[in-house]
């Protein structure tokens, strides 16, 4: 339960369980006060271990969507990742200047000699494994830099949201015909409609989110890495 497991893994949970708290207050929830009403305690514990274990079966589930799915997707494999992409020659996202800094500290602190230009052009593929290998040195090497972790936090958030809004839409349709046609509830229907309009735009919108975000994280590592002794 440190920092980053709260903030990007937790709280993306909390968002998108709540068509699935939802559909269990408004049917198996209301029963259970009913039935246990009279022993107080019974309900609440009930409820509480069905939203525990809800949140803890969730935070696994969004995390492999957002990562497996939707960032393989953007992103295609690690040797697409922004981190990747940077150190190319062909990008010109970071100057020249700052790339041949960035790969002089790489061969100085980890004895790792990038790809030249000439080599890069003709083995691309090679180029971006070794720039995948540094990066994975980078990061050991400066994981304790709190801004670098507040930029980790923000993408690992805004990547499982993503995955947990895809189950949640679903959620939502599931709550929409449910309380429609099985067990009609005007409430429960209007407010699953407005969720499953929220989801639908963080998924229509995941791309940008996550390219911004990853593209942002990227930056920061090189940045912190370079004023790192």
């Amino acid at each position: 339960m440190d920092k980053y497991f709260i903030r990007a893994r937790l709280y993306p949970t909390l968002i998108t369980i709540i068509p699935a708290i939802i559909f269990y207050y408004f049917t198996l929830g209301t029963k259970l006060n009913d039935a246990m009403g009279y022993i107080i305690a019974v309900p609440i514990i009930l409820h509480l271990t069905v939203a525990g274990s809800l949140i803890y079966g969730l935070t696994q589930l969004n995390r492999f969507i957002g990562k497996e799915v939707f960032q393989k997707l953007y992103f295609k494999e690690e040797v697409h990742m922004p981190t990747t992409d940077f150190l190319l020659f062909k990008n010109s996202v970071l100057s020249r200047d700052m790339k041949t800094k960035l790969r002089n500290k790489i061969k100085n602190d980890f004895q790792i000699g990038l790809l030249t230009e000439q080599q890069e052009m003709i083995e691309e593929l090679e180029a971006r494994k070794q720039i995948v290998f540094a990066v994975s040195q980078i990061k050991s090497k400066i994981r304790a830099n709190s801004l670098l972790l507040q930029h980790n936090i923000e993408y690992g958030f805004v990547r499982n949201l993503v995955g947990g809004s895809v189950l949640a839409a679903l959620f939502c349709l599931i709550n929409l015909y449910f309380f429609s046609f099985v067990f009609p509830n005007p409430l429960a229907y209007t407010i699953s409609f407005g969720l499953l309009l929220l989801y639908a735009i963080v998924i229509i919108c995941s791309k940008w989110i996550i390219s911004q975000n990853g593209r942002a994280y990227a930056k920061i590592l090189y940045e912190q890495f370079l004023i790192t002794p």
